[in-house]
């Protein structure tokens, strides 16, 4: 009996806690659908940790809203995929100096290749393998490329072991090649742990290298053809990089402005903005100083660890630069063959190594001396430090002056000798015959095959107040070598105030390969940066992605432009921009691969905001 009434006193107790169970519930299910969720914005994070005993470990965050409390570890990272948005992604990486370099740069690459995965094979898809499986001429091309990368590579990392220990460029392109071989390790980590991970998703090794080496493509093509084949290479695409960096004086404030498009295939056009925070030493002694170029925001693509735009933003101990480049005009043939591709150092490691150890457009010149292959660009090397020192020793009335330069900033020719090829510029250890030393304002590199010629151009900027450039020889010395004679639009006869007349001059002078009536093309000006600093740090930095189009209500045309590539072109038979409608794919019959691109290129200036500082 006594069992009896315990069963059912407790049978009864299990019912009133069910009941009472369910009616505490039901009030938290409606406590929880009137509070307010958190919203994300689609920024996801990750850190990598390292010890000696367990290697590398890395933490996925998921998505967060505060960025600064995401661990550092050894590196971290916030990724933002918004192409479908303003046509960019946004990378920002910063590593731990507590750690030694090579362990910041292998956990750098780590992270952004497991969290940028699936944005990488997109862009290997649409443009390595799809090229490279075009026709029988690009496969033996491709074949012969990959083969001679992978050579010089082994040859390159051998050097750099060697060299490392006393030399600081050989140094960083160690370090550049740490963080190459952590992007292969990240992409394939991402690849297991995505809903993929079945799937057969795959890319050579060595085409993360080859991605790598976009911007020496153009000339290891004409090496191929010329000198491995004994044939004319293809014509060179007529539609090139442009880039103008202008100064401005307004009520007492100074401004220099730059703006730079650059000229791509349109299966490019996977942008992404990219801040590297990498807190790496001049040599192995962790004693040794950080570097001057520890900061470096740029335009890059997927995979890519460079910009190969080039368009560099560079802060840090001492460092203070903006560095533009654009692709230059070579007929000269013989410097091909004087090539050794042996010893090639790939362009975007040689840029990086130099943004990272310059603090002026001296030494940064200086520094692509030391071995200039393939990869020949022009570039322009804004010393912003020289801006802000010049605005608090001279009255704002001097700048308008033109007829001499203020004492504070007075300069001189400095040049380079002509470089020969790798073996025996490496016998004279590079060394630079100068004038006198001297820190300039704006420093200009023309750089052909094995060759290398820099001049500051101060002196220039402040006579006519813009410097141009768009691949044509700058200096008559190269020019005379490189044996095109066309007139260059040094100096452009136009004021300009803002960053939109800035724009607008690019807009002018661009192409779009998908509009030519005879044969469309999807080659043409992908992008557009604008950058400008004020005297007292202001600073506006805008990027468009997509192919450029010019309103109507802004079209002008400019007749000076007529001779900037042909002396006897008529304004008829220039390839301006003109009023038309945004890039569709739907609207095109390219057949070009554009996995991961949104349809419609239809995208305002987009300008990054960065959480570590």
């Amino acid at each position: 009996m006594l069992k009896v009434v315990g069963a059912s006193w407790y049978k009864t107790k299990i019912g009133s806690l069910i009941v009472l169970t369910a009616i505490i519930l039901s009030l938290g299910a409606l406590f929880i659908i009137d509070m307010e969720r958190p919203t994300f914005d689609g920024t996801f994070c990750a850190t990598v940790y390292w010890t000696k005993m367990s290697g590398y470990r890395v933490e996925f965050w998921g998505q967060q809203n505060d960025l600064a409390s995401v661990p550092l570890g050894v590196a971290r990272i916030c990724y933002k995929d918004t192409i479908f948005e303003n046509g960019w992604s946004q990378i920002e990486i910063e590593t731990n100096h507590a750690y030694p370099d090579r362990i910041q740069a292998t956990g750098a690459g780590i992270l952004e290749g497991a969290l940028t995965w699936k944005s990488i094979y997109h862009q290997w898809t649409n443009t390595i393998n799809a090229h490279c499986s075009k026709d029988d001429d690009a496969v033996d091309f491709c074949a012969w490329v990959r083969k001679t990368l992978l050579k010089s590579y082994e040859s390159v990392r051998k050097q750099a072991e060697l060299n490392a220990d006393h030399d600081h460029y050989w140094y960083q392109i160690q370090l550049f090649y740490y963080q190459l071989e952590g992007l292969e390790f990240g992409w394939r980590k991402g690849i297991k742990r995505s809903a993929l991970k079945r799937s057969r998703l795959e890319i050579p090794p060595e085409d993360f290298l080859l991605m790598n080496a976009g911007a020496d493509l153009r000339d290891l093509r004409i090496y191929y053809d010329r000198v491995i084949m004994g044939r004319p290479s293809p014509a060179n695409n007529d539609v090139r990089s442009s880039m103008l960096l202008n100064i401005h004086e307004e009520n007492g404030i100074i401004k220099l402005q730059m703006g730079h498009s650059a000229a791509k295939s349109y299966s490019l056009m996977l942008r992404i903005v990219k801040k590297y925070k990498f807190n790496y030493h001049f040599s192995r002694d962790h004693k040794s100083h950080v570097i001057p170029g520890s900061n470096i925001i740029f335009s890059g693509y997927p995979g890519v660890l460079a910009s190969t735009d080039d368009f560099y933003k560079i802060s840090g101990r001492h460092g203070h630069l903006i560095v533009a480049g654009v692709g230059i005009v070579n007929r000269n043939s013989e410097l091909w063959h004087q090539l050794d591709l042996r010893m090639n150092v790939i362009l975007s490691a040689r840029a990086m190594a130099a943004n990272r150890l310059a603090y002026n457009g001296r030494s940064w010149s200086r520094i692509m001396a030391k071995d200039p292959g393939t990869g020949a660009k022009q570039w322009l090397i804004s010393d912003r430090k020289i801006l802000r020192h010049l605005i608090t020793t001279r009255k704002a009335a001097e700048f308008t002056e033109k007829s001499s330069i203020p004492p504070a900033m007075e300069t001189q020719t400095v040049k380079m000798s002509t470089y020969k090829p790798f073996e025996e510029s490496a016998q004279q250890d590079g060394q630079i015959k100068t004038d006198f030393e001297t820190q300039g304002l704006v420093w200009l590199v023309d750089q052909l095959p094995g060759r290398l010629y820099a001049e500051d151009v101060t002196e220039a900027l402040y006579k006519f107040g813009t410097i141009f450039c768009n691949g044509t020889p700058y200096f008559n010395a190269t020019a005379e070598l490189s044996q095109v004679q066309e007139l260059k639009e040094k100096n452009i006869p136009q004021k300009f105030t803002d960053l939109d007349d800035i724009g607008l001059f690019l807009r002018q002078r661009a192409s779009r390969g998908d509009l030519h009536e005879d044969d469309p093309r999807a080659y043409g000006n992908i992008d557009l940066k604008l950058y400008s600093e004020t005297n007292s740090g202001d600073v506006e930095f805008h990027a468009i992605s997509g192919p450029i189009s010019l309103p109507t209500k802004e079209y002008t045309f400019d007749a000076f432009t007529a001779v900037a590539d042909d002396p006897n072109a008529s304004p008829k038979s220039m390839n301006l921009v003109k009023p038309a409608e945004p890039f569709r794919w739907s609207d095109s019959n390219l057949p070009v691969k554009h996995d991961g691109h949104p349809d419609a290129w239809n995208f305002d200036k987009m300008s990054p905001k960065w959480a570590w500082q």
